[in-house]
C-alpha cells in the first residue's frame, strides 16, 4: 500500500492514496471485527451495549463502502498521472484486474454487514458471517501474496490471517464498554486462560 509512496518524488496524490486506502482497511477490518465479536459474544452485552455495536457496525460498513467507491476514481487520477479521475478506458482496466475482483468481494462483504446490522436473528448471523468471509477473503484476492505458488493455500492463510487480525481489533471497542460497566465475565470469556 504504502509503495506508492515511496517511489522516487512521491506527490501529495500519492499520500492521498495512501491515506484514503488505509482509511478503508481501517473501516474494513473494523466492521469484520465488530461483526466477529457480535457473532460470538453479543448475548453477552448488556441490551444497550448490544444495540451500540449494531449501530457501530453499521456505521463502519457503510464507511467501507464509502470509501472503496472513493478508491476507484483516487486509483484512475493515480494511473493518469493526475489527468482525470474518470477516464472510462483505465476505470475499466482497474475494474477488469484484480483491483476490481477485489472491490467487488469487498462490496458484497460490507453490503452482507450493513444489512445484518440492520436485522435480528439468524439472518443477520449468516449475513455477518458471509459479510466477514468476503472481507477478509478480499485482501486475497489481490496483493504480493497471489504472486507465490501455492496461491489456493497462501489465499486461505491470508484470509485466516485476516480475520485474526479483524477479530482482535474489532473486539477493543465492545470489550471496552463491557470494562466501563464491570462485566468482568465477558472480558474473561473472551481471553480464556
Amino acid at each position: 500500500m504504502i509503495l506508492e509512496y515511496l517511489q522516487p518524488d512521491p506527490t501529495v496524490l500519492d499520500a492521498a492514496f495512501v491515506m484514503l486506502r488505509a482509511a478503508t482497511h481501517v473501516a474494513m477490518l473494523g466492521a469484520a471485527g465488530l461483526a466477529l465479536f457480535g457473532l460470538g459474544f453479543a448475548t453477552m452485552l448488556e441490551r444497550e451495549d448490544a444495540a451500540r455495536l449494531q449501530r457501530w457496525l453499521l456505521g463502519a460498513a457503510l464507511a467501507g463502502i464509502a470509501l472503496n467507491v472513493a478508491v476507484l476514481p483516487l486509483r484512475v487520477l493515480v494511473l493518469t498521472a493526475g489527468a482525470s479521475a474518470f477516464d472510462p478506458d483505465v476505470l475499466a482496466a482497474v475494474m477488469a484486474s484484480r483491483n476490481g475482483d477485489a472491490f467487488w468481494i469487498r462490496l458484497a462483504g460490507l453490503s452482507a454487514l450493513a444489512l445484518a446490522a440492520a436485522r435480528q436473528g439468524p439472518v443477520a448471523q449468516a449475513l455477518s458471517g458471509a459479510g466477514v468471509l468476503a472481507v477478509a477473503a478480499s485482501y486475497a484476492a489481490l496483493g504480493h501474496s497471489m504472486l507465490f505458488r501455492p496461491r489456493q493455500e497462501l489465499a486461505g492463510l491470508v484470509t485466516l490471517h485476516l480475520l485474526a487480525v479483524a477479530f482482535w481489533t474489532g473486539s477493543l471497542l465492545p470489550l471496552a464498554w463491557a470494562a466501563r460497566r464491570g462485566q468482568a465475565e465477558l472480558v474473561e470469556a473472551w481471553s480464556p486462560p
